[in-house]
C-alpha cells in the first residue's frame, strides 16, 4: 500500500497486479501480496510456526515472479531489459511485519521475533541486490 502512496507523490502511475489478465505492462508491473513475508514459507515450516499459511508468498517468490516476467515487460523495448530497467523505479515494500507477525502469533513471544531482525533485514538487503543485479540498473 505504501507503494500507492510513493507512485501518486511522485507522479507515476499505479501498476497493474502481475498475475492480471489482459492487462498492459507497458509501465511495469506491481509484484506485492496481502500477507507476504521476506522469509521463505521453509523458514516457518523448519522452524515449527503453524500458524503460517500454506499460501504464504515471501519476497524470494516475488523476485521469481520479476524474472518470469522480464521478456513481457522489456521485450522489444529500446535497450532490451538493460535500457527499460535503467529507466524503472523499484519499490521494495517489504517491512517484516508479517514475518514478526507469526512468530507472535504462535505464542514463542516479543523475544523470538526479535531475533529474527538481523536474518529478516537481511532477507530485504538481499533481495535488493538480487534486483539490482538482475536488471543491471544500478553502477558501482
Amino acid at each position: 500500500m505504501i507503494y500507492c502512496f510513493v507512485a501518486e507523490a511522485l507522479g507515476l502511475p499505479l501498476l497493474p497486479p502481475s498475475f492480471a489478465a489482459n492487462r498492459s505492462f507497458e509501465h511495469g508491473a506491481n509484484f506485492a501480496t496481502a500477507g507476504g513475508t521476506a522469509l521463505d514459507r521453509a523458514f516457518f515450516v523448519a522452524n515449527n510456526f503453524t500458524v503460517m499459511s500454506p499460501f504464504n508468498i515471501s519476497l524470494g517468490d516475488q523476485l521469481g515472479w520479476l524474472d518470469g516476467m522480464k521478456p513481457s515487460l522489456c521485450g522489444g523495448k529500446p535497450g532490451g531489459c538493460e535500457g527499460y530497467f535503467s529507466e524503472s523505479l523499484f519499490f521494495v515494500g517489504e517491512l517484516g511485519w508479517n514475518d514478526y507477525s507469526a512468530v507472535l502469533l504462535a505464542g514463542r513471544g516479543v523475544d523470538e521475533a526479535r531475533s529474527l531482525t538481523p536474518r529478516v533485514v537481511g532477507t530485504i538487503r538481499a533481495a535488493t541486490q538480487v534486483i539490482r543485479s538482475r536488471t543491471n540498473t544500478l553502477h558501482h
